[in-house]
């Protein structure tokens, strides 16, 4: 924003302002969604409290791809949202704020919840 306000002319300014949020919430869901293709982003922070012997396990691969998609979807959904915002003037308190805030709030807390459900339930398989 700050190489386009300084190149471009105040009423050239308008659409990126107007979409900022749309964009940069699209092009993180596109990164996230995209690092299943190689690594899953949140493989490299997982690996900050895994040791190193888990890293190439099954399990941490699954738990990573699917926390790599819930957040991609969230920033997928948040970039609908605050184009919704965008479209819908009445609405715009909750698709700028609302959804928005809940949608992280949900991935952080299914981030927290999901590994060790996943990991209790492959133990409860592997023992049926």
């Amino acid at each position: 924003m700050l190489a386009l306000a300084l190149a471009l002319h105040r009423h050239e300014l308008i659409w990126p302002e107007t979409y900022a949020q749309v964009v940069s919430n699209a092009v993180v869901a596109v990164v996230a969604l995209g690092s299943l293709l190689s690594d899953p982003f949140t493989a490299q922070y997982a690996r900050q409290s895994v040791p190193r012997e888990f890293w190439a396990s099954p399990v941490f691969a699954h738990v990573n791809k699917v926390l790599t998609v819930a957040w991609g979807a969230v920033f997928a959904l948040m970039a609908l949202s605050t184009w919704l915002a965008i479209r819908l003037p009445g609405q715009s308190d909750w698709f700028n704020w609302v959804v928005p805030v809940a949608l992280p709030v949900w991935a952080v807390k299914f981030t927290e919840r999901y590994p060790e459900q996943y990991k209790q339930r492959v133990a409860r398989q592997r023992v049926a």
